[in-house]
């Protein structure tokens, strides 16, 4: 069933992407972002949907490397750089540098991992059942990665677990803080074993060059000053966070030298670094605590 919804999903983009011409026309050579943790499965299913979509010809990306292109950082020198993509559904950590991915690893905590710790803290703390949608909204309106001075609210509607009927609840500023206290803190875990797997040469390298920040949950105020608090590296969030991939996979369509490069092959993985880490840990102790 999801392998189809994507298979939809791709083909209205590519629709919407050529809405202007009369034919709709098959699309020689398409580039599709992929983390490392994507095993050769999920790897043919990528390449699988998009050829049904529309593609003639698939090429996969490490997804932190197509973000390092499209905010302008990869190519400034051959120096390492650390990419943290926080999407919908999973945070794509990644050290690159110009000669492709050093280490990469994903997390599933990312921007709807917030959205339902949002929705079971009023489920729970108010006996209220809200949507995701309406737990994102909370998020964009009083969400920080700090703490904020002054006490903001906003008031929601939703269905109480007592009577089924529509019940309007008010949360504040500091709640949301400490909702999305810990899964911010299960990301920075995460990125630090990542950094903890990266030779000696390549931690200097990302003592000078420090973090970017893509995807839409960078967009969390106050995100960057937390990461520069808590790992002690310099913090920036690219230019243009919510396209970072798409830019970079872009290029690399109008750069077929540097996509011979960064492509990776369906059957082995092009970074190979081999680890004993378990990532879940730190998923795992910051929900213990």
């Amino acid at each position: 069933a999801d392998y189809d919804v994507a298979v939809q999903m791709l083909r209205f983009f590519l629709r919407q992407a050529v809405r202007k011409r009369v034919v709709f026309r098959r699309f020689y050579h398409l580039n599709a972002g992929m983390p490392n943790s994507a095993t050769h499965l999920e790897r043919r299913g990528i390449q699988d949907a998009v050829l049904e979509a529309g593609a003639a010809c698939v090429s996969l990306v490490e997804e932190g490397v197509a973000a390092a292109i499209g905010a302008g950082v990869l190519f400034q020198d051959p120096r390492a750089r650390l990419v943290v993509d926080i999407g919908g559904g999973t945070t794509n950590i990644s050290v690159v540098s110009s000669a492709g991915a050093i280490a990469s690893h994903s997390v599933s905590v990312a921007g709807l991992a917030m959205d339902r710790a949002i929705c079971e803290y009023i489920r729970h703390e108010h006996k209220v059942l809200i949507g995701e949608q309406s737990a994102e909204d909370i998020i964009i309106r009083l969400g920080s990665a700090l703490p904020t001075p002054g006490e903001q609210g906003v008031q929601l509607v939703g269905k109480s677990l007592i009577d089924n009927v529509p019940h309007e609840v008010e949360i504040y500023s500091d709640e949301v803080f400490h909702v999305l206290d810990r899964p911010i803190r299960a990301i920075i875990e995460s990125v630090r074993l990542v950094m903890g797997e990266v030779p000696p040469e390549t931690s200097a390298d990302l003592f000078a060059t420090g973090i970017v920040l893509v995807g839409g949950g960078s967009l969390l105020p106050g995100l960057e000053t937390r990461f520069r608090d808590d790992i002690a590296l310099p913090v920036t969030r690219a230019e243009r966070p919510l396209e970072a991939v798409a830019l970079g996979a872009g290029y690399l369509l109008e750069h077929p030298s540097s996509l011979a490069r960064f492509q990776v092959s369906n059957e082995i993985p092009s970074w190979g670094l081999e680890t004993d880490v378990d990532y879940t840990l730190a998923v795992q102790e910051v929900e213990s605590v």
